[in-house]
């Protein structure tokens, strides 16, 4: 037989479990509730700003360096490793072309200048010898055999002769064992930090064009996908290109050549600030408030101002760009009392 006490717990628990269903159905209801009527906010003062569209935003700081793409810059490569270099010309400076920027010094350059020499009469002789040849192997006075040596021999000498009378036009003799090398085009002299080539060979400098010079940018992969631009102080450099090859989450992109008024230099790391083309809408920070970790804002339409949720992507003095699934172009913003609106939506009455 069931007591009355226990009814009465029945009952209480049935009482109990109806109140948590309303009391959650109201919860549910009223924090997805969109707007507030104006007329319920009494004596807030309220304004209101003109909510802008924009097709580019700035971001925040992107890490980049002054250098130039590979194979861009002018090798100076001798074909002689020298005992003694001495730099004539401070490293990272200007030059123009047939400036003297080195001296070459020590045996191996005594023993270029004599392989020079030799090379040299070798390439006249064999040439004599091809031009005397010639007439007699169009008149068929020699056979093909013959004349195939000679034209191979004369071709040998030539592209000997050529590889070391490149580099001789290069340089001014000053002594048996001494040399000055002259900039070859104008540009910003590099010293070579490494010997990258061969043991008969020496790379001496690099010279970069002034217009060779770029900014290597490195940014995440969401982020080259909307980069179009960077600006260090009153420079500002269009992105070129974006590398096909990422790094992890990250990749690098190219500037356009640097501009004179710049002035920027080689091996310089800076901190450039990134424009984005993407769509998103300006708004005075003092509109924002946050919500159960969500950032949102009170748009006004007709007599009711409606919460809107947006995402914050970047900042500029006292505006946020913002993007948001809600068209907001030309929409009224509440920029005033918005915590104590958002307090009267949430149930807690005024400031």
């Amino acid at each position: 037989m069931i007591s009355v006490s226990q009814n009465y717990r029945g009952v209480f628990h049935m009482l109990k479990a109806k109140l948590l269903l309303m009391v959650l159905f109201f919860a549910t209801n009223f924090s997805s509730a969109e707007g507030i009527s104006i007329s319920e906010l009494g004596d807030l003062k309220l304004s209101f700003s003109k909510i802008e569209k924009s097709d580019s935003y700035k971001g925040y700081p992107l890490k980049a360096i002054v250098t130039t793409k590979p194979n861009e810059s002018y090798q100076v490569i001798s074909p002689f490793n020298p005992q003694l270099i001495e730099l004539l010309v401070e490293n990272g400076k200007k030059v123009t072309e047939g400036t003297k920027i080195m001296k070459l010094s020590g045996s191996e350059v005594h023993y270029f200048l004599e392989m020079l020499a030799s090379h040299k009469s070798l390439f006249e002789l064999s040439q004599q010898r091809y031009k005397n040849n010639l007439k007699l192997y169009q008149n068929k006075s020699i056979n093909s055999e013959k004349w195939f040596a000679i034209v191979k021999q004369y071709n040998d000498a030539k592209i000997e002769y050529g590889h070391l009378k490149h580099f001789a036009e290069l340089i001014e003799t000053t002594g048996e064992d001494s040399v000055i090398l002259k900039a070859p085009i104008s540009g910003i002299l590099m010293q070579a930090q490494a010997n990258d080539l061969s043991e008969a060979e020496k790379l001496l400098v690099k010279i970069i064009p002034d217009q060779a010079l770029r900014l290597k940018i490195k940014a995440s992969n969401s982020q080259a996908e909307e980069l179009h631009s960077v600006s260090y102080k009153e420079c500002k450099l269009q992105i070129s290109e974006v590398e096909n090859i990422s790094s992890g989450m990250f990749v690098n992109l190219w500037s356009e050549n640097i501009l004179p008024n710049c002035q920027l230099y080689p091996g310089q790391s800076l901190s450039v600030t990134p424009h984005y083309q993407s769509t998103s809408y300006i708004i005075p920070k003092s509109s924002v408030y946050v919500q159960d970790r969500e950032t949102s804002i009170f748009i006004k339409q007709g007599n009711e101002l409606l919460s809107v949720k947006v995402s914050i992507i970047s900042s500029e003095l006292d505006n946020y760009f913002v993007t948001s699934e809600t068209q907001l172009s030309q929409k009224q913003v509440l920029t005033t009392s918005v915590s104590a609106v958002n307090g009267i939506q949430l149930g807690f009455g005024g400031d």
